[in-house]
């Protein structure tokens, strides 16, 4: 009703005679219907309402805008206007907006967000719809989106402390679909393989190669499973530990793949040292209990006497080292026995042990015998020969006798076994 009061009179004085009269008066009460319709439905919708005059003064509100600003309708309707509730930061704004729908409607937006105040001062975000229902009077249908807009605060502040805990993991994280096309690349990911490679397949830009890499369990992700696993990178060189994870989508449907490169290759020395040492410590371990058990007796050697247990500590010592072992001792006393057990009980053990009397070697093969020769190399080499350093290779060379050898042939040994 409050905007037909205009037609309604104008329809009464446009006709004198008896049926127009009664048409009119039937034209009237069709319209005093439908305005009766219209305010059942204004009054029953459950999104706050409004209507709005040319000069802004609210000329109607319903039950929800009641609610939704804590006034009575009493209080507001012909008394209030409009730009009382828009919070003053979104005023010009709205205002522009208002002056130009009754200017040049065609280009003045039907729907937009601004936010308001209720009765308490609280600061709602609003979402309104606009139309105009009769001149310059305007019908505002209007949402509380509040909520949302807080979800998309908190989403983007998540998205931004996400982004800036990829961005300084110190390792490298990807996603990559099931065809194996990257979607994502953090920076230092990026700086490594030279550029940001989205769009292309992970094995190709990371890793180099033409095919899905070895340790890529792909079908196991995809699948539901979280995959860890090590892999030696061959582009570098180094160790690096994976952890792959499947992302899922709404319904639960895998859509793609998050896989996170940690370097671990300082860790892969440290712990290959530590089994190195606790192998030596083992066999250190089981040398000195050999050696306790029969301290009367020390493989071939025999003996009880305080001399020959500082010989028997002297091999276990010679035996855990790397160096040259020099022995003396007069001719029949054992040289070669000494030899065999640190032989015996190093890392060489499983190696050949190769005795030479080099007392026994004329002068003049010395050399071949020591170095051996190709076949050829003079008159009667008729086949390759390995000299003794060939034979004793990763074991032990017992050279008995070492003072027979020339001078000559001493400095050629000495380079050869430094």
């Amino acid at each position: 009703g409050f905007w037909l009061k205009g037609w309604m009179m104008n329809a009464s004085d446009s006709n004198s005679g008896q049926a127009d009269s009664e048409d009119v008066r039937q034209r009237l009460r069709d319209a005093e219907l439908k305005a009766e319709l219209f305010r059942r439905i204004f009054e029953k919708s459950t999104a706050p309402s409004i209507v709005i005059e040319d000069d802004m003064t609210i000329s109607l509100i319903n039950e929800k805008l009641e609610e939704l600003l804590g006034y009575s309708r009493q209080e507001i309707e012909g008394k209030v206007k409009w730009s009382r509730f828009v919070y003053r930061e979104d005023l010009e704004r709205m205002m522009a907006f208002h002056r130009k729908r009754r200017i040049d409607p065609a280009n003045a937006p039907e729907e937009y967000e601004c936010r308001l105040m209720n009765r308490e001062g609280e600061v709602y975000d609003i979402w309104i719809k606009l139309n105009m229902i009769q001149g310059t009077t305007s019908l505002a249908t209007l949402v509380n989106v509040t909520s949302r807009k807080q979800a998309e605060k908190n989403l983007k502040l998540r998205e931004d402390e996400l982004r800036v805990i990829v961005e300084n993991f110190p390792g490298h994280i990807y996603t990559c679909h099931k065809d194996y096309t990257l979607e994502f690349m953090n920076g230092r990911l990026a700086d490594k393989v030279g550029g940001d490679a989205v769009g292309t397949p992970c094995h190709s830009a990371i890793f180099r190669r033409k095919t899905p890499c070895p340790w890529c369990r792909m079908e196991e992700v995809l699948g539901g499973g979280i995959v860890r696993d090590e892999f030696l990178n061959p582009m570098d060189n180094r160790w690096y530990a994976a952890v792959s994870t499947p992302i899922y989508a709404t319904d639960g449907v895998v859509l793609k793949r998050q896989t996170m490169l940690t370097d671990i290759t300082d860790r892969k020395i440290e712990e290959q040292r530590l089994r190195d040492s606790e192998t030596s410590l083992r066999k250190e371990n089981l040398r000195l209990k050999s050696t306790l058990n029969e301290r009367y007796r020390f493989g071939d050697l025999i003996g009880k006497s305080p001399e020959m247990q500082a010989v028997y500590e002297m091999i276990v010592n010679a035996a855990a080292s790397e160096a040259n072992v020099i022995i003396y001792g007069e001719s029949g006393t054992g040289k070669e026995l000494v030899a065999r057990e640190i032989h015996r009980l190093s890392d060489r053990a499983n190696k050949p042990f190769i005795p030479v009397n080099c007392g026994a070697i004329p002068e003049t093969i010395m050399e071949s015998e020591f170095f051996g020769y190709k076949k050829g190399a003079f008159t009667g080499a008729v086949q390759d020969k390995q000299g003794y350093l060939d034979l004793a290779d990763q074991g032990t060379l017992f050279l008995d006798e070492l003072g027979e050898i020339s001078p000559a042939m001493q400095v050629k040994l000495l380079r050869a076994i430094e």
